[in-house]
């Protein structure tokens, strides 16, 4: 029976780098890039579900739609990423679950390397993640988000803060819209606002 590893995430979690990294070194896995739906997940199924900043997601999402921080668009994009926060969470309770935090792998891909092979057995040399790096540094990723591809990379898929998540945050909180509720949610996910 054939093994799937689901990387799955809320929007702008890095869940895209993620993906190209297990597409690249799949291991004994089938790799595909999972995202909130009612399909149920088979039995056999493991995931990788990505955790950042709340608000770093939101910022990143409205940068990367082009959209403005008003309330509306803020209170849609916290809306659909609570929603997201939340579906991951079930998604932990399966027993199937590998959690990763965006801020520990964001500009360091040996991170990623040691966590597949800790929880997948996929062995990475270090000239294998130095090629990778290359291959996805911000610089080939915004070339390869002008045009579809396996990548999965869109347009506009790097933000102006090149995945900096205190920019992000700042960006949103000195809007002062929604402060509570980004707070209880940044905490809720164990960060703070």
């Amino acid at each position: 029976m054939d093994k799937y590893l689901l990387v799955s995430s809320p929007m702008r979690t890095g869940s895209t780098l993620l993906y190209n990294f297990f597409r690249t070194f799949p291991g004994d896995y089938i790799v595909k890039k999972y995202h909130i739906s009612p399909m149920k997940p088979q039995s056999y199924d493991y995931f990788v579900t990505l955790r950042r900043h709340p608000a770093a997601c939101i910022s990143s999402y409205l940068h990367m739609m082009d959209h403005e921080y008003t309330e509306k668009n803020i209170r849609e994009s916290f809306d659909k990423t609570k929603e997201e926060f939340d579906w991951i969470e079930e998604l932990d309770q399966s027993g199937r679950s590998f959690p990763i935090r965006y801020e520990d792998f964001y500009n360091n891909h040996f991170y990623i390397r040691d966590f597949a092979d800790k929880h997948f057995q996929i062995y990475v040399n270090d000239n294998q993640v130095y090629d990778f790096s290359s291959e996805y540094s911000w610089y080939n990723v915004m070339l390869k988000s002008k045009k579809e591809g396996e990548h999965m990379f869109q347009k506009n898929h790097i933000s102006k803060h090149l995945g900096r998540n205190e920019l992000h945050i700042e960006q949103l909180r000195n809007t002062g819209i929604m402060y509570k509720e980004l707070k209880e949610l940044s905490e809720r996910f164990g960060y703070e606002y």
